[in-house]
C-alpha cells in the first residue's frame, strides 16, 4: 500500500512539473545594433537570414525593439536581402535623438521551457 502511494505522488509530481514546464514561456531576444545614416535620415539594421525568416517582418509593418529597457518602435520602409545578410530600413520619427549606433534588442522568439531545454 505504500508503495502504490509513493508511486502515484511521484506521478503527480511528474505530471505536474511536466505541465509546467510547457506552460511556462522562454522569450529569446538577440541584440543588434541600429545605424543611423543622417544623409538619408534613416535607421536601417543588419539581420541574419535566421532571425529575418522567424521575425517575418513587412512593409509597412512596426519593428519593434528596445533602447536601455524602453520599448520603441519604427516603420520597416525596405528591405534588401543581400547575399549574407538582410538590411532593415526604418523611418525614424525622432530624428535628433538617434547616434550613430544604438545598441538595441528585440524579441526573435517565445518557446516553452522544455522545448528550449532539449534543444
Amino acid at each position: 500500500m505504500f508503495l502504490k502511494e509513493v508511486l502515484l505522488l511521484f506521478g503527480i509530481s511528474s505530471f505536474t512539473l511536466a505541465a509546467a514546464g510547457l506552460a511556462i514561456p522562454t522569450v529569446r531576444y538577440e541584440h543588434n545594433n541600429l545605424l543611423w545614416d543622417p544623409k538619408s535620415k534613416k535607421t536601417k539594421i543588419f539581420l541574419k537570414h535566421e532571425s529575418y525568416l522567424k521575425l517575418r517582418p513587412k512593409l509597412g509593418s512596426s519593428f519593434s525593439y528596445l533602447v536601455n529597457n524602453e520599448l520603441r518602435a519604427q516603420e520597416v520602409l525596405s528591405i534588401n536581402t543581400l547575399k549574407d545578410h538582410i538590411e532593415l530600413y526604418l523611418h525614424s520619427n525622432d530624428l535628433d535623438e538617434y547616434e550613430p549606433i544604438t545598441p538595441i534588442k528585440y524579441r526573435l522568439e517565445s518557446k516553452p521551457f522544455w522545448v528550449n531545454l532539449f534543444e
